[in-house]
């Protein structure tokens, strides 16, 4: 019952629960009837039995509407029954076939009735030894049958409709009760598919209903819930809102004095007259102001994805940012080997400066965190109404649970990711804002031996690139 609905559950067991009600009330109506007309028909043939003159003969007497085949009946010493026609000359009216248990339990005369069968219906008998012998006295049982059966039938044709009538009105029933269910159900829908980040959606309410039903009860306490949501979900916007203002803020006025350090700290060494160690720690802030000012642009740019600032749409070719890309990495990873397979021109639309970044960010990430030796392989090409371009490295890879993390912002892998083979945990979470931004997809698959591959996929641009 598992797999059925909460409607098909009650109808069906209103239908088990007068189905067995039908068959207790028909059982115990039809047993009851039964013994009642046996009483009846053993009362009946105690009446014979009790009347003066027992006849013998088949036209004494006997009304043939009230006993059936025989009245009364000589047993021969040999266990048959015979009944005589009494006429002028008294001659054999019927003789009843029984077998040799039969005629041997009438022999022995039995205290009271029995039921036996004979070549003429069965037979509710008794026996009774008078000066003419030994007697069977019998009354049929066929319109006791007959009221039996007809009241069976009866039985199953008011049950069968009483199931069927069940069946039909407890559905039409159930699912008129169940309409305020529905509605729940149809609101929570409504607030899964419109649900946004900004809480839009939540402002569904499911319909008011009796609250003194449970139906009603439940939709009260949707309501109350979608309201509770809605709140928190309002609250959180409007702290992580702030908090992306923060982080675009401050990125924004780190910028100068970032440029400024590093420009000041380049040119007291330049100006030389320092001491080895003096030098080395300027060099030391130069690369710590570089890498600062690196991370301040990525805070930015996530803080402009967030804000949702619209894309510069230019017809850009993707396999010339993948060879810009790629010529940038080996020059930053000499000893690195990039293989790069592209169809070009792969045209799309968007901003080749944001494009770049993806497509580098994607292979420095392999060329940090890859440490096999074999080569990045990267290939570009359209598929369908999208180029897609992917990047392959030899490994090692990551587990799933930690694949499962990596667009994840300043998330890094606890062995593989380490301050000391730099990144700041935000260069596929960029790689991931900014394919969004142009209305694409990135997928990351890895697995530990084999190594990883990232996807991209661009909608293509139904025009072509300009020379």
């Amino acid at each position: 019952m598992n797999g059925f609905s909460l409607r098909a559950r009650i109808v069906a067991l209103a239908v088990a629960l007068v189905a067995f009600a039908v068959v207790a009330t028909g059982a115990a109506t039809y047993v009851a009837l039964e013994r009642s007309l046996g009483a009846q028909l053993d009362d009946q043939l105690r009446d014979l039995v009790n009347r003066p003159g027992l006849p013998i003969c088949a036209n004494e007497g006997m009304r043939p509407e009230a006993v059936r085949a025989f009245a009364a009946a000589v047993v021969t010493p040999d266990g048959r029954v015979r009944q005589f026609d009494c006429g002028p000359t008294p001659r054999l009216a019927q003789e009843l076939d029984l077998d040799r248990d039969q005629g041997g339990f009438l022999l022995a005369g039995p205290d009271g009735p029995v039921t036996m069968e004979t070549s003429t219906g069965d037979f509710r008998v008794v026996t009774v030894r008078s000066d003419r012998g030994l007697l069977a006295v019998g009354v049929s049982t066929a319109d006791v049958e007959a009221t039996l059966s007809r009241l069976l039938g009866l039985e199953v044709i008011i049950g069968a409709l009483a199931v069927v009538g069940t069946g039909v009105l407890g559905a039409a029933g159930v699912r008129l009760g169940m309409r305020p269910l529905d509605r729940v159900t149809r609101t929570a829908r409504t607030v899964a598919a419109e649900l946004g980040p900004d809480g839009r959606g939540l402002a569904n309410r499911v319909p008011d209903a009796d609250p003194r039903t449970e139906v009603g009860q439940l939709a009260e306490a949707v309501n109350t819930m979608l309201g509770a949501v809605e709140r928190e979900y309002a609250a959180r916007y409007e702290s992580e809102q702030r908090l992306r203002r923060f982080l675009a803020d401050a990125s924004h006025e780190l910028r100068t004095p970032l440029t400024s350090l590093r420009g000041y700290a380049e040119l007291v060494r330049m100006r030389g007259g320092l001491d080895p160690d003096a030098s080395d720690s300027l060099r030391r802030i130069e690369a710590e102001g570089k890498r600062m000012g690196g991370l301040v642009d990525d805070l930015l740019t996530l803080a402009r994805s967030d804000r949702g600032v619209a894309v510069e749409r230019t017809a850009v070719d993707v396999a010339a940012v993948v060879d810009d890309a790629a010529a940038g990495v080996r020059a930053a990873h000499p000893t690195r080997l990039i293989e790069v397979a592209d169809g070009g021109p792969l045209p799309v639309l968007g901003d080749r400066d944001q494009l770049l970044q993806v497509v580098t960010n994607v292979l420095s990430n392999a060329a940090v965190h890859a440490t096999a030796d074999r080569p990045i392989r990267v290939t570009a090409g359209r598929e369908g109404d999208q180029v897609v371009v992917r990047v392959a490295d030899g490994g090692p890879g990551l587990p799933p649970e930690q694949a499962a993390q990596v667009f994840e912002r300043f998330w890094r892998a606890d062995a593989a990711r380490t301050r000391v083979r730099g990144g700041s945990g935000l260069g596929l979470s960029i790689v991931q804002a900014l394919v969004s931004d142009h209305g694409g997809a990135v997928s990351f698959e890895s697995d530990v031996a084999a190594g990883t591959t990232v996807t991209v996929r661009l909608p293509a641009a139904p025009v072509p690139v300009p020379a």
